[in-house]
């Protein structure tokens, strides 16, 4: 027994160098491949190879790298195609659990897809696998899925496929009632297909369920159907397969001579096409049927040939697997030798990437001192350059905040002359002028009494005491408020309250937050009372506004005094000139360091806004 291994595995190795030069190819193709996706390509033929030299764990090593490969170019048929094919390989080497992992995998992926037929035969493969292992409630619950989706699909392909694995999940539990009405189900479906090779494989496979009832007849027809299909195209391993099947089913029915016939055709066609399973089962069988009929030597003959070709399958099985075995220890070896070559290149590589990095980072430290003491002779020269800028830039601005102030303190005291000579004129027109009206007034209605003028004295009188309210009226704008005593809300409140007396214009005021108004810099409550007024006045006797809306308002940023009209409106370039006798505003806004923002537009009013600064001398009360 060893020598026939060894004279196999001498001859394997003399197959293997006639096909090399299809593996140095494709080896070839793979090294000048500049694409993963054409890499993914090479590496599934590589895989192929290995699969038809029956070497299928080295083709399982070629569909996973595939796999890989093609899971980074996001190739979800290519994967699903890969897992396909590992999952067979898995098969033939009875490794069902490695079977199912892949199985698996590929209906997941399938599920993602949303390729619905491609979703059922991955579900009905699942659960053929799960039958494979015994595991007949899991296999169960997969079935019936593949069921509902081939029923919603209604694709008679995946029906056929479904239906026999229905038919071989009943048979395996022995009930082979329900396995024939799957399998007629299958065979229903495939006719529909006109797809010879599917209905050869179905034929069969109803043949061997109509067998577990005993139904000889039937099965015999069966196989006769597909072996008349089969000599159209067909193999000649199906041909033997078939008539020896054939044979069998005549010894079944009575008729040992057609029996054996058929099976010896069947062995012929064996030994041409040198087929070692079919050999086996061909003098297996003929060795039966002489038996049963009593020639126990020729039984004898038949079985002696029938367990030398199971033998020489195993002994040929044990070949593979140590030639194989071997394949991938010289793979590995030489895997192993050129990965520790790339090793000791990397290392070498890095030992003079190393030698290199440190021979620059020298010459860099060097580069750096000079640039270094370069720089800083350069950065003491722009901080000499900056100082002596930064002097000169402060001296300018001391110079500007002493003009400023100097501006500030002469506008205050023009202010401040102002005020006094609007005082001084306010209290000669009360003294002087208002007590002469008022006289005049009371010396005219002594002469109203008994005159025959009377209605022209009542008339001047009228007009007096309009003459009398108007120099009152004149003088009161004119006096200073006395903000030092009262506050200035109550201030702006009370000529709010002269203005709607005197004139039949709408007030709105908004001051916010009252107290800190009041607490004011006494300057900056002067002249913001003396801008209100003044906005106010102009708005009612120039711009003819029915409705005024004014306020103050405090907040982190600042103040904003607002006073807001519905007047006429006027040209902006105007007010910003000093037109319409608004300087004295101008001159107030500088002097509490305020920015004013206006908008008018003829028509439809003006909104004046004042923005300054401000400090508390004290807190509200």
């Amino acid at each position: 027994m060893k020598k026939t291994i060894w004279l196999f595995i001498v001859l394997f190795s003399l197959n293997a160098f006639g096909q090399s030069t299809l593996l140095d190819s494709l080896s070839t193709q793979l090294a000048e491949a500049n694409s993963t996706e054409k890499k993914a390509e090479i590496h599934y033929e590589i895989g192929l190879y290995f699969l038809d030299s029956m070497q299928r764990y080295r083709a399982i090593d070629n569909f996973l790298l595939s796999y890989k490969m093609y899971e980074d170019l996001r190739d979800t048929m290519n994967m699903v195609a890969n897992c396909r094919i590992i999952s067979i390989n898995y098969w033939f080497l009875r490794d069902f659990d490695e079977m199912l992992k892949y199985r698996l995998k590929a209906l997941k992926l399938l599920e993602v897809s949303g390729n619905q037929i491609e979703f059922g035969e991955a579900t009905n493969a699942v659960a053929f696998v799960y039958l494979e292992l015994d595991l007949f409630k899991e296999s169960k619950e997969y079935l019936d899925k593949a069921i509902r989706i081939s029923q919603d699909l209604d694709d008679p392909r995946l029906s056929m496929h479904v239906q026999t694995t229905m038919g071989h999940y009943h048979r395996v539990k022995e009930e082979y009632n329900l396995a024939l009405e799957w399998q007629e189900k299958a065979l229903e479906s495939c006719r529909l297909l006109e797809d010879n090779k599917e209905l050869i494989e179905v034929l069969i496979s109803a043949a061997t369920a109509r067998t577990y009832l005993n139904e000889w007849s039937v099965s015999l027809a069966y196989l006769e159907e597909a072996l008349i299909l089969n000599s159209v195209g067909g193999t000649a391993e199906y041909e033997g397969f078939l008539t020896g099947e054939i044979g069998w089913m005549e010894y079944k029915l009575n008729k040992p001579g057609h029996g054996i016939e058929k099976i010896q055709r069947s062995l012929n066609v064996a030994y041409e096409i040198n087929n070692s399973p079919l050999i086996q089962r061909a003098t297996h069988r003929l060795a039966r049927v002489h038996h049963s009929l009593k020639k126990y030597e020729d039984a004898y003959g038949y079985l002696s040939e029938s367990i030398d070709e199971l033998i020489k399958n195993t002994e040929l099985s044990q070949a593979d697997a140590i030639a194989e075995m071997t394949a991938r220890y010289d793979t590995e070896k030489k895997q192993g030798l050129i990965d520790r070559l790339l090793q000791e290149q990397k290392f070498e590589e890095a030992r003079q990437a190393a030698a290199e990095a440190l021979y620059n980072t020298k010459m860099t430290q060097k580069q750096n001192t000079i640039y270094f003491s370069f720089g800083a002779v350069i950065l003491l020269l722009v901080l000499v350059v900056l100082i002596i800028r930064n002097n000169r830039s402060k001296a300018k601005a001391k110079a500007a905040i002493s003009r400023r102030e100097d501006q500030i303190k002469e506008q205050r005291a023009i202010l401040k002359g102002q005020d006094a000579e609007r005082q001084r004129v306010a209290q000669e027109l009360h003294d002087g002028i208002g007590g002469s009206l008022s006289i005049i007034k009371m010396k005219i209605g002594e002469l109203n009494a008994g005159s025959k003028h009377e209605n022209d004295i009542i008339e001047l009188e009228e007009d007096i005491g309009n003459a009398c309210r108007e120099v009152r009226n004149i003088s009161n704008n004119l006096l200073a408020v006395a903000i030092e005593v009262d506050s200035l809300s109550n201030a702006i409140l009370s000529y709010i309250d002269k203005l709607l007396l005197n004139t039949e214009v709408k007030v709105h005021f908004d001051l916010f937050p009252a107290a800190d108004i009041n607490g004011l810099d006494e300057n900056v409550k002067h002249n913001c009372y003396r801008i209100i007024q003044e906005l106010a006045n102009n708005a009612v006797k120039h711009a003819e506004a029915s409705e005024l809306t004014i306020g103050i308002i405090l907040d982190d940023e600042g103040g904003m005094l607002r006073v807001e009209d519905n007047g006429k409106g006027f040209d902006e370039n105007t007010m910003r000139q000093g037109g319409m006798g608004l300087k004295s505003i101008n001159q107030r806004i500088e002097a509490i360091n305020g920015e004013l923002t206006l908008e008018s537009t003829h028509g439809k009013g003006s909104i004046f806004q004042i923005h300054f600064p401000f400090t508390k001398l004290k807190s509200a009360t």
